[in-house]
């Protein structure tokens, strides 16, 4: 990995990035990188280095970050950005089933059948929300630390209530770790401003962005 790291952009790249005027940049990071956890332990070793070379390199060149956690415990989605292919099932030798019964699991266990969560795994979210802690406290208050992001694409059978309570959670942390910077909240997919507005209350959205990926 850390040969991977080193080759997939350099100082090169990002110096290059600040000519054509490219003012942030969206770092997507694990939440095993401060504290691994199964098959993370080993084989990403030397990832907090590199976070604090890009960082230090950013900010050289007067770009900013975006530090985003792109996959979590369990996985927030069962695409392939989620960190964890769930319920592949071998058809036989040669062919797999995903699709049909993809699920996330970070939030709880979801029943197919029924289309909910049976239950929600607070434990998840509870070290969600360490990570986030331990992530601001080691790199809050970099110079080209510009927002933060706690999880990239939940997916849109997310439990929205028990979201927006760990979102709100989240922006305590930022704002308590990394004042300058910006909370930055992925719409699980889910478009309707009514289902958002209420997350926060209208005097209260400094330094609050919604992130909408439309494919």
């Amino acid at each position: 990995m850390r040969a991977h790291w080193k080759s997939w952009y350099n100082e090169t790249h990002i110096k290059q990035l600040h000519h054509r005027g490219v003012e942030m940049v969206r770092l997507p990071i694990g939440d095993w990188t401060l504290n691994p956890y199964g098959p993370y332990i080993g084989c990403m070793d030397g990832a907090e280095e590199h976070i604090q070379w890009m960082l230090d390199t950013c900010a050289k060149h007067n770009i900013s970050v975006l530090l985003d956690v792109h996959a979590v415990r369990g996985g927030q989605n069962p695409f392939d950005n989620g960190g964890r292919a769930q319920k592949v099932i071998w058809i036989n030798d040669t062919h797999f089933s995903h699709w049909p019964n993809s699920q996330a699991m970070w939030e709880g266990e979801w029943n197919i059948t029924e289309g909910k969560y049976d239950h929600i795994n607070y434990d998840n979210l509870q070290w969600s929300l360490d990570v986030t802690e331990n992530l601001l406290t080691r790199w809050g208050n970099h110079s080209a630390l510009a927002a933060f992001e706690p999880v990239n694409e939940p997916w849109s059978n997310s439990n929205i209530d028990v979201l927006k309570d760990f979102y709100r959670a989240v922006r305590k942390l930022v704002q308590m770790y990394a004042p300058q910077a910006y909370f930055v909240f992925h719409n699980s997919f889910i478009y309707s401003p009514s289902v958002w507005n209420d997350m926060f209350r209208d005097d209260d959205i400094y330094k609050v962005v919604m992130d909408h990926h439309y494919y």
